[in-house]
């Protein structure tokens, strides 16, 4: 193989790596985020659904896992709701059930606010744009590294010494 032709496509591959690592890099991963929630509410909050009124006790962070075999422990935000003698936990981007409505959970700044939203559909689209985000950058980093690959083998055959 001519050493001019490996140059041109060893730029080209590179070229290709390059915009494809920029991408990635720079990508701004989405996060589920309700623009209308039907509740807004930090903790000691009260809240009415289907005239049933629930307080929001606690919002808090929890470590869980981890152990002595070395497992890293995951940290998730909790809150707890109350509604007379009746306590629920809810997580992150879980779905609950208050009186007859069903509601997605989110704590849009990490620990000290929690939104509750009914709009199961634009849940559902954002989760749909996050995995479509996920994959579309999963893409670009396999390119990135077939890229390099390829710049590599090209520049390792045009060093092969010809027969003739």
């Amino acid at each position: 193989m001519q050493r001019r032709a490996v140059a041109v496509y060893a730029a080209l591959f590179l070229l290709v790596a390059g915009v494809a690592g920029v991408l990635t890099v720079t990508a701004e991963s989405p996060e589920v985020a309700f623009e209308n929630p039907d509740h807004e509410l930090s903790s000691g909050d009260t809240f009415e659904v289907d005239g049933t009124e629930y307080v929001v006790a606690e919002i808090s962070e929890v470590e869980e896992g981890g152990g002595g075999h070395g497992g890293s422990a995951e940290t998730s935000v909790v809150a707890t709701i109350e509604q007379g003698n009746e306590t629920i936990e809810v997580e992150d981007e879980s779905t609950v059930t208050l009186g007859e409505t069903d509601f997605v959970a989110n704590f849009p700044d990490g620990t000290s606010t929690l939104t509750l939203s009914s709009d199961m559909d634009e849940y559902e689209a954002q989760v749909a744009g996050i995995n479509q985000f996920e994959q579309y950058n999963s893409g670009l980093t396999r390119v990135l590294i077939l890229s390099l690959f390829s710049v590599v083998l090209l520049l390792a055959a045009a060093f092969v010494p010809s027969r003739y």
